[in-house]
């Protein structure tokens, strides 16, 4: 998937990372997408979610156990199946960014580029 056509699926399990390619060796540290599958995939497909909770009110105005019946399952199938999907997407787009984790740089200042502090009498010439 991400070093050689060759590789396969960077996930031992349902949702975990491999700790490296099995094919290529290629090691996954990099990756760390967190919990941004989740949150991709929840905000996309919570809306046609509660959109069918809400149309089943409408329509027949039912008991919360049929709600629990029909809205948690299609909840539950427009959620989890595609967060794998999303979290190999995410590690993918890592490595081909070369994404890391941020860092905060002080530049240095040196004597040519550091002004001169209050006080001091500069050159004139």
């Amino acid at each position: 998937m991400f070093g050689s056509r060759s590789c396969s699926s960077p996930f031992n399990g349902f949702l975990t990372l491999a700790p490296r390619c099995e094919a290529c060796g290629l090691d996954y540290s990099f990756a760390d997408p967190a919990d941004g599958p989740a949150f991709f995939i929840m905000i996309l497909m919570g809306i046609p979610a509660a959109g069918f909770g809400v149309w089943v009110e409408i329509m027949w105005e039912p008991s919360v156990w049929v709600h629990l019946l029909t809205s948690g399952p299609f909840l539950l199938l427009t959620c989890i199946p595609p967060i794998r999907i999303a979290k190999g997407m995410l590690v993918a787009s890592q490595y081909f960014h070369k994404a890391e984790e941020g860092r905060f740089e002080i530049p240095r200042r040196t004597a040519e580029t550091e002004p001169p502090s209050p006080g001091t009498v500069g050159s004139r010439g």
